[in-house]
């Protein structure tokens, strides 16, 4: 899950309008701008980050260079960086 999601997970029974408009009632609520998605939508954004990783052709990503120890960057990132590299610098 990426930094900054809340998820609230609303199912069960429900007409498909109920649920819509509870969703809508929450959003309105919330302190912050949140959209209604659903699980193909959640599915479809996790293959374009693959797609995006898997065909990214520039070697300097955040992953790479911690890896390679490049700039001697292993003395300015703590321990936290190394281990969630692969998440990219934003990842906190």
């Amino acid at each position: 899950m990426k930094r900054g999601r809340i998820i609230i997970e609303l199912g069960g029974y429900l007409s498909p309008y109920f649920l819509e408009r509870a969703a809508m009632d929450i959003t309105q609520k919330l302190p912050f701008p949140a959209k209604l998605v659903n699980e193909k939508d959640l599915i479809e954004w996790e293959k374009e980050d693959k797609h995006i990783r898997e065909n990214n052709l520039n070697k300097l990503r955040w992953e790479w260079c911690i890896r390679n120890n490049i700039l001697n960057v292993i003395n300015y990132v703590g321990k936290y960086d190394i281990e969630n590299c692969h998440y990219g610098p934003d990842c906190r």
